[in-house]
Parts: C-alpha cells; sequence; structure tokens
C-alpha cells in the first residue's frame, strides 16, 4: 500500500496540468520537465481516519469527532473525472479511454 500511495502522490508533482486531470496545459511547466523521483511516504502510527461517500446530511447525525473535512461538490460536472489518471494508476486496470485527455 506505501509504494502505491508514493507512486500517486510524487506523479501529481510532475503533472503537466493545472491540479486536476480533466484538461492539460498547451506548453509543458517547469515542475514536469524534472526528472520523476519516487518519494516513498512515511509511516504514520496512531488512530486510522474513516472516509464516507454519502450525503453529509445524514452523515452528521450518526459520527462525532474533533476534526470534520467536507468536500462538496461545487459544480454540475462529476469530480471523479478531474482525478481519472491518479484512479487509473491507484487501480492497476486497463479501462477504455475516452476523448482527447484519455477519461476513463
Amino acid at each position: 500500500m506505501g509504494f502505491w500511495l508514493g507512486l500517486v502522490n510524487s506523479i501529481d508533482k510532475y503533472a503537466n496540468t493545472a491540479s486536476v486531470y480533466g484538461a492539460f496545459l498547451k506548453h509543458i511547466k517547469k515542475s514536469a520537465q524534472k526528472q520523476f523521483k519516487l518519494e516513498l511516504l512515511p509511516r504514520i502510527q496512531g488512530p486510522k481516519g474513516e472516509a464516507y461517500n454519502e450525503d453529509v446530511n445524514k452523515l452528521i447525525t450518526r459520527i462525532h469527532g474533533d476534526v470534520l473535512y467536507l468536500d462538496p461538490p461545487y459544480n454540475a460536472r462529476q469530480y471523479c473525472s478531474n482525478y481519472h489518471v491518479l484512479e487509473t494508476i491507484a487501480r492497476y486496470d486497463y479501462p477504455e479511454l475516452k476523448g482527447k485527455t484519455g477519461l476513463r
């Protein structure tokens, strides 16, 4: 698991995008020209976090904690298409790609 997390984290530093993978930049930015270096993430000791993918209005009645991070949709576009490259790497699968940027 540590290798895959490090790989996804490292790749993002060299991507020729404006932070999301829905489109690539026309001109190659400096960070995308650097030699790739895989940086493995350190293991963190402590309690594990939890992630949920559901209606926050229902979820908030069932969970409690000190820190809550919410990432709601901010437009009508599907959020997952912005990270399709990282998803493909993490899943290590070979989906049929569509469009100029290879959406899943």
